[in-house]
Protein backbone atom coordinates (compact mmCIF):
# COMPACT_ATOMS: atom_id res chain seq x y z
CA UNK A 1 0.00 0.00 0.00
CA UNK A 2 2.49 2.62 0.98
CA UNK A 3 4.83 1.86 -2.16
CA UNK A 4 1.56 2.24 -4.39
CA UNK A 5 1.23 5.70 -2.87
CA UNK A 6 4.63 6.67 -2.82
CA UNK A 7 4.51 5.82 -6.96
CA UNK A 8 1.43 7.83 -7.29
CA UNK A 9 3.08 10.90 -5.98
CA UNK A 10 6.30 10.36 -7.71
CA UNK A 11 3.95 10.45 -11.40
CA UNK A 12 1.87 13.39 -9.65
CA UNK A 13 5.16 15.45 -8.96
CA UNK A 14 6.26 14.20 -12.61
CA UNK A 15 3.50 16.00 -13.76
CA UNK A 16 3.97 18.63 -11.70
CA UNK A 17 7.32 19.44 -13.00
CA UNK A 18 6.55 18.93 -16.93
CA UNK A 19 3.39 21.75 -16.75
CA UNK A 20 5.57 24.38 -14.79
CA UNK A 21 8.57 23.96 -17.39
CA UNK A 22 6.27 24.30 -20.43
CA UNK A 23 5.66 28.25 -19.20
CA UNK A 24 8.07 30.79 -20.74
CA UNK A 25 9.92 32.06 -18.05
CA UNK A 26 10.25 36.26 -18.11
CA UNK A 27 13.64 36.11 -19.46
CA UNK A 28 13.67 33.59 -21.92
CA UNK A 29 14.54 34.88 -25.54
CA UNK A 30 11.85 35.43 -28.22
CA UNK A 31 11.64 36.80 -31.61
CA UNK A 32 9.42 39.91 -31.70
CA UNK A 33 7.59 39.45 -35.20
CA UNK A 34 6.54 42.58 -37.21
CA UNK A 35 4.01 42.81 -39.27
CA UNK A 36 6.58 44.68 -41.66
CA UNK A 37 8.14 41.12 -42.25
CA UNK A 38 11.20 42.26 -39.82
CA UNK A 39 12.06 40.20 -36.76
CA UNK A 40 13.68 41.05 -33.43
CA UNK A 41 15.65 38.73 -30.87
CA UNK A 42 14.89 39.81 -27.51
CA UNK A 43 13.96 39.29 -24.02
CA UNK A 44 10.58 40.55 -23.22
CA UNK A 45 10.84 42.94 -19.81
CA UNK A 46 6.93 43.89 -19.87
CA UNK A 47 3.86 44.18 -21.35
CA UNK A 48 2.00 47.11 -20.39
CA UNK A 49 -1.65 48.27 -21.75
CA UNK A 50 -0.96 48.84 -25.78
CA UNK A 51 3.40 48.57 -25.25
CA UNK A 52 5.34 45.50 -25.81
CA UNK A 53 8.70 46.23 -23.19
CA UNK A 54 11.94 44.62 -24.43
CA UNK A 55 15.41 44.27 -24.77
CA UNK A 56 16.72 43.80 -28.24
CA UNK A 57 19.86 41.01 -28.40
CA UNK A 58 21.57 42.85 -31.46
CA UNK A 59 22.54 46.42 -31.07
CA UNK A 60 21.39 47.79 -34.73
CA UNK A 61 17.88 46.36 -33.75
CA UNK A 62 17.89 48.21 -30.84
CA UNK A 63 19.08 52.08 -32.08
CA UNK A 64 16.28 51.10 -34.83
CA UNK A 65 13.35 50.02 -32.31
CA UNK A 66 14.59 51.54 -29.39
CA UNK A 67 13.09 49.37 -26.08
CA UNK A 68 9.67 50.11 -26.70
CA UNK A 69 7.29 49.35 -29.06
CA UNK A 70 3.33 49.07 -30.25
CA UNK A 71 1.48 46.15 -29.80
CA UNK A 72 -0.12 47.03 -32.75
CA UNK A 73 3.48 46.72 -35.30
CA UNK A 74 3.37 43.57 -33.54
CA UNK A 75 2.32 40.21 -36.02
CA UNK A 76 3.50 37.72 -33.08
CA UNK A 77 5.81 36.58 -30.93
CA UNK A 78 7.91 33.12 -31.63
CA UNK A 79 8.79 31.65 -28.58
CA UNK A 80 11.76 28.92 -28.65
CA UNK A 81 10.10 25.70 -29.64
CA UNK A 82 8.76 28.00 -33.12
CA UNK A 83 5.49 28.64 -32.00
CA UNK A 84 3.96 31.86 -32.95
CA UNK A 85 1.74 33.72 -30.38
CA UNK A 86 -0.23 37.15 -30.78
CA UNK A 87 1.12 39.20 -27.79
CA UNK A 88 -2.35 38.91 -25.36
CA UNK A 89 -1.07 35.02 -25.98
CA UNK A 90 2.09 35.38 -25.06
CA UNK A 91 1.59 37.42 -22.11
CA UNK A 92 -1.20 34.71 -20.59
CA UNK A 93 1.40 31.98 -21.47
CA UNK A 94 4.25 33.80 -19.54
CA UNK A 95 2.50 34.37 -16.82
CA UNK A 96 1.64 30.55 -16.47
CA UNK A 97 -2.03 31.33 -17.25
CA UNK A 98 -2.13 29.12 -21.09
CA UNK A 99 -0.43 26.01 -21.21
CA UNK A 100 -1.23 25.37 -24.93
CA UNK A 101 0.07 27.39 -27.77
CA UNK A 102 -2.21 29.00 -30.11
CA UNK A 103 -0.07 29.20 -33.18
CA UNK A 104 -0.32 32.25 -35.60
CA UNK A 105 -2.03 30.57 -39.28
CA UNK A 106 0.83 29.15 -41.84
CA UNK A 107 -0.38 31.59 -44.33
CA UNK A 108 0.69 34.81 -42.10
CA UNK A 109 4.13 32.96 -41.33
CA UNK A 110 4.88 32.37 -44.93
CA UNK A 111 4.31 36.40 -45.65
CA UNK A 112 6.68 37.03 -43.06
CA UNK A 113 9.01 34.45 -44.78
CA UNK A 114 8.64 36.13 -47.75
CA UNK A 115 9.07 39.32 -46.59
CA UNK A 116 11.92 38.52 -44.96
CA UNK A 117 14.13 36.44 -48.16
CA UNK A 118 16.31 38.26 -50.33
CA UNK A 119 16.65 37.48 -53.59
CA UNK A 120 19.99 35.32 -54.00
CA UNK A 121 19.85 36.78 -57.82
CA UNK A 122 19.12 39.68 -58.96
CA UNK A 123 19.62 40.51 -63.00
CA UNK A 124 22.17 37.61 -62.85
CA UNK A 125 24.31 39.31 -59.61
CA UNK A 126 23.86 38.54 -56.22
CA UNK A 127 22.29 40.68 -53.67
CA UNK A 128 25.79 41.17 -51.96
CA UNK A 129 27.47 42.55 -55.26
CA UNK A 130 25.03 44.70 -55.45
CA UNK A 131 25.47 46.10 -52.01
CA UNK A 132 29.24 46.17 -52.63
CA UNK A 133 28.66 49.05 -55.20
CA UNK A 134 26.41 50.61 -53.07
CA UNK A 135 27.07 53.74 -50.78
CA UNK A 136 26.83 52.43 -47.05
CA UNK A 137 24.91 56.01 -46.59
CA UNK A 138 22.38 55.44 -48.91
CA UNK A 139 21.85 52.01 -47.73
CA UNK A 140 18.42 50.94 -45.86
CA UNK A 141 18.67 49.54 -42.64
CA UNK A 142 17.82 46.29 -44.14
CA UNK A 143 20.13 46.19 -46.96
CA UNK A 144 22.78 47.25 -44.12
CA UNK A 145 21.91 44.40 -41.77
CA UNK A 146 22.43 41.30 -44.96
CA UNK A 147 25.11 43.45 -46.40
CA UNK A 148 27.05 42.66 -42.47
CA UNK A 149 26.25 39.42 -42.30
CA UNK A 150 27.90 38.41 -45.23
CA UNK A 151 30.49 40.66 -45.32
CA UNK A 152 31.43 38.89 -42.08
CA UNK A 153 31.29 35.37 -43.42
CA UNK A 154 33.10 36.33 -46.27
CA UNK A 155 35.76 37.74 -44.01
CA UNK A 156 35.21 34.55 -41.96
CA UNK A 157 35.88 32.56 -45.32
CA UNK A 158 39.24 34.77 -46.45
CA UNK A 159 40.73 34.56 -42.79
CA UNK A 160 40.15 30.71 -42.48
CA UNK A 161 41.55 30.45 -46.67
CA UNK A 162 44.64 32.35 -45.23
CA UNK A 163 45.24 30.71 -41.79
CA UNK A 164 45.21 27.16 -44.37
CA UNK A 165 47.37 28.51 -46.86
CA UNK A 166 50.36 29.51 -44.09
CA UNK A 167 49.79 25.49 -42.34
CA UNK A 168 50.13 24.31 -46.10
CA UNK A 169 53.00 26.66 -46.81
CA UNK A 170 54.70 26.28 -43.02
CA UNK A 171 54.59 22.29 -43.56
CA UNK A 172 56.06 22.31 -47.20
CA UNK A 173 59.12 24.44 -45.85
CA UNK A 174 59.22 21.99 -42.75
CA UNK A 175 59.46 18.96 -45.06
CA UNK A 176 61.51 20.42 -47.48
CA UNK A 177 64.14 21.06 -44.91
CA UNK A 178 64.22 17.78 -42.97
CA UNK A 179 63.69 15.39 -45.25
CA UNK A 180 66.66 14.89 -48.28
CA UNK A 181 66.41 15.59 -51.60
CA UNK A 182 65.88 12.72 -54.38
CA UNK A 183 68.93 11.69 -55.42
CA UNK A 184 70.06 12.06 -59.23
CA UNK A 185 71.88 10.26 -61.14
CA UNK A 186 75.49 11.49 -61.22
CA UNK A 187 76.90 13.49 -64.16
CA UNK A 188 80.51 15.23 -64.42
CA UNK A 189 79.20 18.83 -64.07
CA UNK A 190 76.53 17.96 -61.60
CA UNK A 191 75.79 20.55 -58.63
CA UNK A 192 73.83 19.48 -55.33
CA UNK A 193 71.32 21.33 -54.48
CA UNK A 194 71.87 23.86 -51.90
CA UNK A 195 70.94 22.87 -48.12
CA UNK A 196 68.88 25.48 -45.60
CA UNK A 197 71.64 26.28 -43.32
CA UNK A 198 70.56 26.49 -39.69
CA UNK A 199 71.03 30.39 -39.52
CA UNK A 200 68.30 30.39 -42.25
CA UNK A 201 66.04 28.56 -40.66
CA UNK A 202 66.39 30.53 -37.33
CA UNK A 203 65.45 33.63 -39.60
CA UNK A 204 62.61 31.59 -40.96
CA UNK A 205 61.43 31.02 -37.46
CA UNK A 206 62.13 34.20 -35.45
CA UNK A 207 60.13 35.90 -38.50
CA UNK A 208 57.30 33.77 -37.88
CA UNK A 209 57.61 34.16 -33.97
CA UNK A 210 56.78 38.03 -34.39
CA UNK A 211 54.27 37.71 -36.84
CA UNK A 212 52.60 36.22 -34.13
CA UNK A 213 53.50 38.76 -31.28
CA UNK A 214 52.82 41.38 -33.55
CA UNK A 215 49.50 39.92 -34.47
CA UNK A 216 49.06 39.93 -30.40
CA UNK A 217 49.73 43.81 -30.52
CA UNK A 218 47.22 44.92 -32.98
CA UNK A 219 44.44 42.91 -31.71
CA UNK A 220 45.58 44.40 -28.24
CA UNK A 221 45.65 47.87 -29.77
CA UNK A 222 41.46 47.45 -31.24
CA UNK A 223 40.42 45.80 -27.56
CA UNK A 224 41.85 48.55 -25.99
CA UNK A 225 40.44 51.33 -28.59
CA UNK A 226 44.20 52.50 -29.12
CA UNK A 227 43.84 51.66 -32.89
CA UNK A 228 42.49 54.84 -34.37
CA UNK A 229 45.30 56.89 -32.40
CA UNK A 230 48.45 54.70 -34.05
CA UNK A 231 46.76 54.47 -37.68
CA UNK A 232 46.41 58.66 -37.37
CA UNK A 233 49.81 58.53 -36.28
CA UNK A 234 51.25 56.02 -39.50
CA UNK A 235 48.85 58.61 -41.51
CA UNK A 236 50.70 61.82 -40.60
CA UNK A 237 53.93 60.12 -40.39
CA UNK A 238 53.60 58.92 -44.20
CA UNK A 239 52.03 62.03 -45.23
CA UNK A 240 55.72 63.88 -43.74
CA UNK A 241 57.50 61.82 -46.11
CA UNK A 242 58.71 59.80 -43.65
CA UNK A 243 59.18 55.82 -43.87
CA UNK A 244 57.48 52.88 -41.86
CA UNK A 245 59.86 50.78 -39.75
CA UNK A 246 59.68 46.81 -40.96
CA UNK A 247 57.21 46.60 -37.30
CA UNK A 248 55.14 49.35 -38.37
CA UNK A 249 53.97 48.64 -41.52
CA UNK A 250 53.52 45.01 -39.92
CA UNK A 251 50.78 46.53 -37.53
CA UNK A 252 49.45 48.58 -39.99
CA UNK A 253 48.62 45.67 -42.21
CA UNK A 254 48.03 43.46 -39.61
CA UNK A 255 45.50 46.24 -37.83
CA UNK A 256 43.90 47.13 -41.30
CA UNK A 257 43.21 43.14 -41.91
CA UNK A 258 41.93 42.27 -38.71
CA UNK A 259 37.64 41.28 -38.73
CA UNK A 260 37.06 43.45 -35.78
CA UNK A 261 38.88 46.24 -36.72
CA UNK A 262 36.57 46.16 -40.06
CA UNK A 263 34.03 45.20 -37.99
CA UNK A 264 33.79 48.40 -36.15
CA UNK A 265 34.60 50.50 -39.09
CA UNK A 266 31.22 49.12 -40.56
CA UNK A 267 29.62 49.93 -36.97
CA UNK A 268 30.42 53.29 -36.64
CA UNK A 269 29.24 53.97 -40.01
CA UNK A 270 26.01 53.07 -39.35
CA UNK A 271 25.82 54.84 -36.16
CA UNK A 272 27.29 58.12 -37.52
CA UNK A 273 23.95 57.75 -40.37
CA UNK A 274 22.26 57.17 -37.83
CA UNK A 275 22.90 60.27 -35.36
CA UNK A 276 23.42 62.05 -38.37
CA UNK A 277 19.61 61.65 -39.75
CA UNK A 278 18.56 62.22 -35.82
CA UNK A 279 20.48 65.61 -35.66
CA UNK A 280 19.12 66.33 -39.16
CA UNK A 281 15.65 65.71 -38.22
CA UNK A 282 15.90 67.79 -34.43
CA UNK A 283 17.27 71.03 -36.48
CA UNK A 284 14.69 70.87 -38.58
CA UNK A 285 11.51 71.00 -36.34
CA UNK A 286 13.10 71.66 -32.65
CA UNK A 287 16.21 73.58 -33.04
CA UNK A 288 14.94 75.73 -29.66
CA UNK A 289 15.34 72.02 -27.60
CA UNK A 290 18.78 71.63 -29.11
CA UNK A 291 19.75 75.53 -28.27
CA UNK A 292 18.28 75.36 -25.38
CA UNK A 293 18.25 72.00 -23.15
CA UNK A 294 21.27 70.73 -24.93
CA UNK A 295 23.22 74.34 -25.25
CA UNK A 296 24.28 74.06 -28.42
CA UNK A 297 25.38 77.56 -30.51
CA UNK A 298 24.29 77.83 -34.31
CA UNK A 299 22.66 80.19 -36.53
CA UNK A 300 18.88 78.59 -37.19
CA UNK A 301 19.06 80.38 -41.01
CA UNK A 302 21.98 78.30 -41.72
CA UNK A 303 22.00 74.74 -43.18
CA UNK A 304 23.20 72.53 -40.53
CA UNK A 305 26.46 71.37 -39.75
CA UNK A 306 27.02 68.03 -38.27
CA UNK A 307 30.73 67.73 -37.37
CA UNK A 308 30.06 70.84 -36.10
CA UNK A 309 27.30 69.95 -33.52
CA UNK A 310 28.82 66.54 -32.73
CA UNK A 311 32.19 68.84 -31.44
CA UNK A 312 30.36 71.20 -28.96
CA UNK A 313 28.28 67.85 -27.50
CA UNK A 314 31.96 66.38 -27.41
CA UNK A 315 32.82 69.33 -25.86
CA UNK A 316 29.95 69.83 -23.58
CA UNK A 317 29.10 66.41 -22.38
CA UNK A 318 32.31 64.39 -23.03
CA UNK A 319 33.21 60.79 -23.74
CA UNK A 320 31.36 59.14 -20.67
CA UNK A 321 27.61 60.20 -21.20
CA UNK A 322 26.06 60.89 -17.91
CA UNK A 323 22.55 59.23 -17.33
CA UNK A 324 20.92 62.51 -16.89
CA UNK A 325 22.27 64.10 -20.03
CA UNK A 326 21.24 60.87 -21.94
CA UNK A 327 17.33 61.21 -20.59
CA UNK A 328 17.81 65.29 -22.33
CA UNK A 329 19.18 63.83 -25.89
CA UNK A 330 16.50 60.88 -25.28
CA UNK A 331 13.87 63.74 -24.87
CA UNK A 332 14.52 65.67 -27.50
CA UNK A 333 15.98 63.03 -30.10
CA UNK A 334 14.43 60.22 -29.40
CA UNK A 335 15.78 56.88 -27.58
CA UNK A 336 17.04 55.54 -30.92
CA UNK A 337 18.97 58.73 -31.88
CA UNK A 338 19.79 59.56 -28.45
CA UNK A 339 21.61 55.89 -28.27
CA UNK A 340 23.35 56.51 -31.33
CA UNK A 341 24.76 59.98 -30.39
CA UNK A 342 26.08 58.40 -26.90
CA UNK A 343 27.91 55.68 -28.91
CA UNK A 344 29.55 58.13 -30.71
CA UNK A 345 30.83 59.78 -28.09
CA UNK A 346 31.97 57.35 -26.42
CA UNK A 347 33.80 55.82 -28.99
CA UNK A 348 35.07 59.52 -30.62
CA UNK A 349 38.49 58.99 -31.52
CA UNK A 350 37.39 56.42 -33.86
CA UNK A 351 34.79 58.11 -35.00
CA UNK A 352 37.04 60.86 -35.94
CA UNK A 353 39.22 58.63 -37.78
CA UNK A 354 36.56 57.39 -39.62
CA UNK A 355 35.19 60.60 -40.08
CA UNK A 356 38.26 62.08 -41.11
CA UNK A 357 39.90 59.04 -43.70
CA UNK A 358 38.67 59.08 -47.06
CA UNK A 359 38.36 55.13 -46.98
CA UNK A 360 38.09 52.66 -43.68
CA UNK A 361 41.71 52.46 -43.84
CA UNK A 362 44.79 54.72 -43.45
CA UNK A 363 44.90 56.07 -46.90
CA UNK A 364 47.90 55.21 -48.78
Amino acid sequence: MLKNLILIALVFSLVACSSTSSVVKRDDPVAIVLKNGDEIDAKIMDIWQDKVVFQAEDWKKAYEYGEVINVERIMGIRIADGTVLSVKDYDAFRRGKKNIAKKVKPLEEERVAEARQFKPLIDGESQYERLKKKPIAEMTDREFEYFMMMKKRELKSQSDSSSYQQEVSQEESTVSAEEPSTPRAPTPTSVEPPVPSPDDRIFFETNQDKEIQLDAVADSFIEAGLAPSYLTFLNQKRSRGESLTATESTLLRLIEDNPKWQEKIEEIRFIDRKSRKTLERAYLFSPDELSGKLGLEFDKDLDMDYLALMKQLHRKIGEDVKMGDFRVMVEILGEGGARAVKEILENYQTWQFVRNSNQSLVVK
